[in-house]
């Protein structure tokens, strides 16, 4: 975008024309962003083409060498396939977790999890487990109560 000319700002505020202009340094630089993006996108792009071909080639070999070498009665392919499988599995398998089932900076077993707090219900105040009970604008009431209460 091109910025005001002196002889275009005629007749205007000094104060508007400096931030249309800022605004116009503003959009090139971010064109320049784009297009130096673009470039770096594309490369990109290239780089990954030229390595997936030199994997290709990396395997086309191998599998010739070994072709060849089985044909000259050197290497066993069944054996070799088992080998291959075998390293990949190891050297791809999950790491294992540090410091044992409980957790990584814990040694030994996770704790056991703390006990369920209990309440006392209003209606007929025993003390029962939180997961066993209704909340209502009173307090809390047990399941055997609050059924009590809501059928009658």
């Amino acid at each position: 975008m091109e910025k005001l000319t002196w002889w275009q700002t005629l007749g205007s505020g000094g104060s508007e024309i400096s931030k249309i202009n800022e605004a116009a340094d503003e959009i090139n630089a971010l064109a320049d962003q784009a297009g130096d993006l673009r470039k770096k996108i594309r490369r990109l792009f290239e780089l990954d083409r030229d390595q997936g071909r030199a994997l290709e080639e990396v395997k086309i070999t191998v599998e010739v060498l070994i072709a060849a070498l089985a044909r000259a009665g050197v290497l066993d392919v069944d054996q070799l396939t088992h080998d291959v499988r075998t390293e990949i599995e190891a050297r791809f398998a999950p790491p294992p977790r540090p410091g044992g089932p409980g957790g990584p900076y814990r040694q030994g077993p996770a704790p056991a999890p703390p006990p369920e707090r209990k309440v006392l219900c209003l209606e007929c105040e025993c003390e029962v487990p939180i997961s066993q009970t209704y909340v209502t604008a009173h307090g809390e009431i047990c399941d055997r109560c609050y059924v009590l209460k809501t059928s009658a």
